[in-house]
């Protein structure tokens, strides 16, 4: 006979995030070749704040629990790109970039009594400072033929990291290292009509910012969210081979390798029934990827759909054993287009992947249904769009894990349906159209900082 307890718990959250950015970027062509300089400096801030009120029908004396995080982070930025371009095809591009960031975080969580103040013996305190400087320097060769093109070239990298914790009163991060990232790119017209490519690049994946900071996410008494300060970047072997069709349909296939990759993992207190779940590296993950695309356009229709399959392997160490679970994904992606000639333009996209696999968790299905009706005014410098999203109901995000002899269940569930309505001017050509990757300098940086 089994015992069954149902917790409920209720948590009444504010969360206030701010952020700003300054960058300031100089370009000059100096050719008719299309060689260039390039020098940038950007400064970002953002700081969030999260405060969570929670109370549950548990037997404690104090069912009632405050949890408090803060987060501030900083990076600054600079880079210099030369580009060289030569008649005969030739290219040649070097150029350097260095990061400094530094990220402070803060939780406090305790019980709260009758009168709303802290219980003494049941507050934790955490706080984490880390910063890293970041010194990268790349060279890359490029040659063009006929019907050939080549590029390759290497990424060195030097990173220094420091870090400290209040909670385990010590340096938990004080080292730097030097990585190499090579990558190589070759598209051939090996016939009329048809492109073969082929390219490779190592790259490396660096933990969020949040992730890193000890932080605690109060879910109820069995469960909870932590940080991991002591995470460490992934890197991953990326290799993609393609057959293009009349620049129309495209047949990919693509295989990654990725060392100590970082994923959710969720650990079982021995002393107790509770889980604390919490971002960890892993030993690898792999990912072999089939994927077809065909696009098609007429003057009052446009299609793109797209359809795949992900096959993830990952290795990792579970208590004393190896585990090594794997999975296939499929998934399909539809985009049409209708133009109503003097009325307006219909769009539809849905969206569906199946159940696959992410670290030790089997995610379940998801189907996501988008409509958008828009058209334009005033010699088409002026679009009014009104758009719905989710129109099923049906995205939503859920997994379950039956490691180690426990099942493990998340679902999460919210009203992901919204409708918007813009209005949008298009006042003319304000910048040079190929300086666009050039434009976000601290892209890096940005996607390390969860909304």
């Amino acid at each position: 006979m089994f015992l069954q307890t149902l917790i409920y718990s209720n948590t009444q959250g504010q969360f206030d995030a701010f952020g700003n950015t300054v960058q300031l970027n100089y370009s000059r062509d100096l050719d008719t070749n299309g060689s260039l300089i390039y020098i940038g400096g950007q400064y970002s801030q953002y700081s969030g704040e999260n405060k969570d009120s929670i109370s549950e029908n548990n037997e404690f004396l104090y069912p009632n629990r405050l949890n408090l995080n803060n987060s501030n982070i900083n990076f600054t930025s600079g880079k210099i790109d030369y580009e060289k371009k030569w008649n005969k095809g030739w290219g040649i591009d070097v150029g350097a970039k260095y990061t400094y960031v530094f990220n402070e975080g803060d939780s406090r969580f305790s019980d709260i009594d009758i009168n709303g103040n802290p219980v003494t013996g049941t507050i934790f305190d955490a706080d984490f400072q880390y910063n890293a400087h970041i010194l990268a320097g790349y060279l890359e060769g490029s040659k063009t033929w006929d019907k050939l093109f080549i590029r390759a070239g290497v990424r060195t990298e030097w990173t220094r990291t420091k870090g400290n914790s209040k909670q385990y009163n010590q340096a938990i991060a004080d080292t730097g290292y030097i990585n190499f990232f090579p990558n190589f790119l070759l598209t051939w017209d090996f016939a009329k009509e048809w492109e073969l490519s082929v390219n490779y690049g190592r790259r490396i994946n660096r933990p969020s910012f949040q992730d890193m900071t000890p932080y605690v996410d109060y879910v109820d008494s069995l469960s909870a969210f932590i940080g991991n300060p002591f995470l460490t970047p992934s890197y991953s072997h990326e290799a993609e081979l393609s057959i293009i069709f009349k620049e129309f349909a495209s047949l990919e296939l693509g295989y990654t390798y990725t060392e100590n990759a970082i994923t959710l993992f969720v650990e079982k207190d021995p002393n107790s029934n509770a889980f604390v779940a919490q971002e960890r590296n892993i030993d690898y993950q792999q990912s072999i990827s089939v994927g077809l695309n065909l696009p098609y356009q007429l003057k009052w229709w446009t299609t793109y759909n797209g359809f795949g399959m992900n096959y993830n392997i990952s290795r990792f160490q579970l208590d004393n054993s190896l585990a090594n679970p794997r999975k296939p994904m499929f998934y399909v992606y539809l985009y049409n287009k209708l133009a109503i000639p003097k009325a307006l333009d219909l769009e539809i996209t849905y969206i569906y992947h199946s159940s696959g696999l992410q670290g030790i968790f089997e995610f379940f299905p998801s189907h996501n249904l988008i409509v958008s009706l828009s058209r334009k005014f005033l010699k088409d410098k002026l679009q009014m769009r009104v758009m719905g999203s989710d129109l099923l109901r049906l995205q939503n995000q859920g997994g379950v894990s039956t490691l180690d002899g426990f099942n493990v269940r998340y679902q999460e569930f919210w009203d992901s349906f919204n409708a918007r309505i813009s209005i949008s001017y298009r006042f003319g050509e304000l910048k040079k159209k190929g300086d666009n990757y050039k434009s976000k300098l601290g892209r890096d940086e940005e996607k390390r900082i969860k909304n």
